[in-house]
């Protein structure tokens, strides 16, 4: 676990720096209750969503409590917004809105839009990129699946730190990535 840490640190640190460079800095929300609470609010997340929060998102959310504007808009959500009923059903009204399958290793036998239990860690604010955690991928270390969607194009991560990976390998292929719209961003994930 301690390598997966220093993973998603050393990820976050490389999306900060790029978009530093880029002039658009990445906004953290600073921790706002006692490590106590924090922990009575991740069992209450955990026990009122039926799934155990991955270790590397759960120390993110420690440190930060949170990011706005990670990439082109999308932010990921705070504790208090994973507390919020609203937040908490954001992932099924954006994939619905995306309208595209959710990405999987394996061709589905019946295509399905949606899934239930997909937990929403964060999105911008007209939905184009979402990611969620899939609980129905849950590993022997704790960690699970990201899926992401950008512009309409889905891609499943193996974990939140992979996932930060991913932002700073988008960041990092051009200069203006972050200014491209849907279309230019979709092949340059598909590439």
């Amino acid at each position: 676990m301690r390598t997966t840490a220093r993973s998603w640190r050393r990820a976050l640190h490389r999306i900060v720096s790029l978009a530093d460079k880029a002039g658009d800095p990445v906004d953290f929300y600073p921790p706002r209750w006692s490590e106590e609470e924090m922990t009575r609010h991740f069992a209450f997340i955990e026990a009122s969503r039926g799934f155990r929060i991955p270790p590397s998102y759960k120390e993110f959310l420690s440190e930060f409590d949170g990011c706005h504007q990670l990439f082109r808009g999308a932010a990921l959500f705070s504790v208090a917004q994973l507390l919020d009923p609203t937040h908490a059903n954001a992932a099924d009204d954006a994939i619905e809105d995306l309208n595209t399958p959710i990405p999987s290793f394996v061709t589905p036998v019946q295509p399905h839009w949606r899934r239930d239990g997909l937990i929403c860690i964060g999105l911008d604010a007209a939905g184009d990129v979402v990611f969620v955690l899939d609980p129905a991928s849950v590993r022997d270390d704790g960690e699970m699946d990201v899926v992401a969607w950008f512009s309409g194009l889905g891609v499943r991560l193996p974990s939140f730190m992979h996932l930060l990976d991913f932002i700073g390998d988008l960041m990092d292929t051009r200069d203006d990535v972050c200014a491209h719209g849907g279309q230019e961003l979709s092949a340059i994930i598909a590439a």
